[in-house]
This record gives structure tokens, C-alpha cells and sequence, in this order.
């Protein structure tokens, strides 16, 4: 790995569509293709209508925090999930797909090409920095990135970040159950 890879992060719930689609699509293209935009509220109001235009990555390679989703618990409650072990609590995988950063755009112009209203960006902003994210380590794109463009896809296996191809034996169960 080198330090011009920066990585979008995503849950065993979304790879078996990217991986038949081939890309990697901004939230309101999969709102889109999915017909169903209530998938992406998981962001909280604020954070929902600021970012899906954005196909975002990270620098951080540990994990992006502001990656986060919730679930709904049997009882009907929402749970937010803000950790990496908070997804493995629940069952869920962690994948990531690193890409070149050149192949993006810094956040900073990112929003000013998406035409981000101040305060969207802001109530974005103030929500990552609050799930202890940091704006400027993202890049993005408005635009789908197909897998021609993917310099590699991880799984996080406890607390490393392996290979997708070491893990895809048990990739086709967890697709057929749904996580």
C-alpha cells in the first residue's frame, strides 16, 4: 500500500451489489438504482442531504469514522453503529476499496463542484468531527469509480484489514444471508 490510496469504506449489506455492479456509486445513484432513498437517512437529517451527491474516501486507513450506519434493532429501536466493533457486535463486515487518490478530488474542491450549500457542508462537517472523523482527509468523486479503478478491496478480518481474495471463500455465505 502506498500513502496514494485512500479508502471508501463498506458493509457486507452493500458488496454483493458493488461487486455485480462493478462500481463503486454515489448514495443518490444507488438511491436511484435502488428506488428506495430511506436506506441513506442512517446519516441522521443533517447528513443525509449533505452527502449524496459525494462518493467519498478516506485517508485514514484505519477505519472513517463518518462511515457509520444504523440498524434497526428486533424491538424496532435504531442503533447507531460508531465503531469497527460495533459491526462485528451485529454481525457485520467491514470492507474497504482503496483507489488512487489522484484519481479524485481533494473534499475541499469536491464540494465546491457538488455546489454544497455553506451550511450543509458545515452541519457535514461538525457531524464527522463529532464521530471523530476529520474533513480533510477526504477525497471523492461525483462520478461512479468502476473496478478497473480499484487498487485493492479488504476485508477487516478481527483487527487487520486483509486481502478481499483471502477471505472470499466465506464471501459467498455472507452474501446468501444477507450480510
Amino acid at each position: 500500500m502506498t500513502d496514494a490510496l485512500v479508502w471508501h469504506y463498506t458493509y457486507n449489506n452493500h458488496i454483493r451489489d458493488i461487486l455485480i455492479s462493478g462500481r463503486l456509486l454515489p448514495p443518490a445513484k444507488v438511491a436511484n438504482l435502488h428506488e428506495d432513498e430511506g436506506q441513506h437517512k442512517a446519516h441522521g437529517d443533517a447528513g443525509y442531504e449533505n452527502d449524496k451527491k459525494l462518493l467519498l474516501f478516506s485517508a485514514n486507513d484505519y477505519w472513517e469514522p463518518a462511515s457509520y450506519r444504523a440498524i434497526q434493532s428486533p424491538d424496532g429501536k435504531i442503533v447507531d453503529l460508531h465503531s469497527r466493533s460495533d459491526y462485528a457486535k451485529v454481525g457485520f463486515r467491514i470492507f474497504r476499496f482503496g483507489v488512487d487518490r489522484s484519481r479524485l478530488h481533494a473534499y475541499t474542491k469536491l464540494k465546491r463542484l457538488a455546489r454544497l450549500p455553506n451550511d450543509m457542508a458545515q452541519s457535514l462537517e461538525a457531524l464527522a468531527r463529532k464521530l471523530g472523523s476529520n474533513p480533510y482527509d477526504w477525497w471523492g468523486t461525483l462520478s461512479p469509480v468502476p473496478k478497473e479503478q480499484w487498487e485493492t478491496v479488504e476485508v477487516l478480518e478481527g483487527e487487520t484489514w486483509k486481502d478481499f481474495r483471502s477471505a472470499v471463500d466465506r464471501v459467498p455465505e455472507l452474501v446468501a444471508n444477507g450480510k
